[in-house]
């Protein structure tokens, strides 16, 4: 049997949907009503036609935790080697080369077949999804294919797909984001698809057509990851699409027919996001809010999205969603640290919830995962008090070892090497105290570390 691939795209910057998403928490891992995020649901649309060991999750080193915790959830056998991680910046092309020198690296035959698959979509009918993904694979054997989805509107949102009527069929052209009056006699013709933004091909042909159009890409690829990772400055900018997809030779389409939405942005994501929205709107229309255990009055205001977290409040037009990711960039630029983190930190030990903060002292609620440890650390401008809440801890402070049981507390000085495990069954949770001269997040020695960050 040919062997499915599927390279999950799920690294991001966190722009589209800030305040919920940072940096060190993309949207692909924002939990949705029922408590999974939308890259826990394509791990398991990926499940339907992919092994275990044939699953590749590309991402970046600020996000590689996030991705392998959330994938163990499902399958706490994940193997660590289904985690690929590519440096930061460049579009999705980068994401794909990483996915085909994996392949390489793993001696899979030219016949073997790549699906790169974005982590920002919802598809609720999983059955459909697993066999129109595995009829675009017995079409991948001979082209390279996409999979477009019947358009229900004249969207200027998506790219759009010419293709004839003949199944698989052929692609005649692509077209970015056109103006609505060109998306409206798109619809009209009948002859186009939305871009899913998924691209299913053998090893052999995406090698060829790579080789076609990016030749020195091609070289760098042929070498493996390391190749890759070496030379991942000289690789193109560029995203899938411009890169490879509309010079391929020979591309096929196969129509989608299962149910998709693209949740690019938080006007899409709040309401898909299903959780209940408090709004008493009075004179007001289209209002959509995210703020968690609130009522929100809303008086004489229209299409407004308001986000409201423990570090921000967002208040934007649903016509100005587009300007968010330059707003998060001002904001990086002037050195606001809520641009790139969560009051929430998850880490693969567990996550910590910054409470309260001032000068010279920072108050955290931290949740160890049963079986984990945090790195063995040291801090030089900061000591820390902890309290257990709940649980059993196993601490180091020094060369010491010692349980702490709830209501026990320990003090650990500035400079003083430090662990704490939860070796029981259930979450640990402590109080943290920090204080001193500087409490930011990168004052930390790792010395020894059971998941690599020492």
């Amino acid at each position: 049997m040919t062997r499915i691939f599927q390279a999950i795209m799920c690294g991001g910057e966190g722009k589209r949907l800030w305040p919920l998403s940072r940096r060190s928490f993309p949207k692909y891992y924002v939990p949705l009503a029922d408590g999974e995020s939308l890259f826990q649901k394509a791990f398991r649309r990926a499940l339907r036609t992919s092994t275990v060991e044939d699953i590749l999750l590309i991402t970046t080193d600020v996000n590689k935790h996030n991705a392998l915790k959330q994938a163990r959830a499902i399958i706490p056998a994940f193997p660590q080697e289904g985690l690929i991680i590519r440096p930061d910046g460049k579009e999705t092309f980068a994401t794909m080369a990483c996915a085909l020198a994996t392949m390489i690296d793993r001696n899979a035959s030219a016949e073997s077949i790549l699906v790169c698959a974005p982590a920002d979509h919802v598809i609720h009918d999983v059955a459909s999804y697993g066999d129109v993904l595995h009829t675009a694979a017995l079409v991948a054997r001979d082209h390279y294919v996409v999979i477009g989805i019947p358009p229900t509107e004249p969207s200027s949102d998506f790219g759009y797909i010419e293709c004839d009527l003949q199944e698989p069929q052929v692609v005649t052209r692509f077209t970015e984001k056109p103006d609505r009056e060109t998306a409206e006699s798109f619809i009209a013709s009948g002859n186009y698809l939305w871009n899913a933004g998924f691209h299913i091909g053998s090893l052999e042909t995406f090698m060829r057509e790579i080789r076609l159009n990016e030749p020195a890409a091609h070289d760098i690829i042929a070498g493996g990851m390391r190749s890759v990772i070496k030379n991942f400055d000289a690789l193109p900018e560029k995203s899938i699409d411009y890169t490879v997809a509309e010079k391929a030779s020979s591309m096929r389409v196969v129509r989608a027919t299962f149910d998709w939405d693209d949740l690019g942005d938080l006007a899409s994501f709040i309401p898909a996001r299903g959780k209940e929205q408090r709004i008493a709107s009075f004179d007001s229309s289209n209002v959509n809010a995210c703020v968690d255990g609130k009522l929100v009055v809303a008086i004489g205001v229209s299409d407004l999205i308001v986000v409201d977290g423990q570090d921000t409040l967002l208040v934007i037009h649903k016509d100005a969603v587009s300007k968010l990711s330059k707003a998060v960039d001002t904001l990086r630029k002037e050195g606001h640290p809520e641009a790139d983190h969560h009051f929430r930190g998850y880490r693969p030990w567990g996550i910590y919830e910054v409470l309260e903060e001032g000068t010279g002292y920072k108050v955290k609620k931290i949740t160890v995962t049963p079986g984990c440890a945090s790195s063995l650390q040291s801090h030089s401008k900061r000591a820390e008090h902890w309290v257990v809440v709940s649980g059993i801890a196993h601490v180091v402070l020094g060369g010491e070892h010692r349980l702490l049981h709830p209501n026990e507390s320990l003090y650990i000085p500035i400079g003083e090497k430090h662990r704490i495990e939860n070796p029981s069954t259930t979450p640990l949770v402590l109080i943290e105290v920090q204080t001193g001269s500087y409490l930011g997040e990168d004052d930390i020695v790792r010395h020894e570390d059971n998941f690599g960050r020492a």
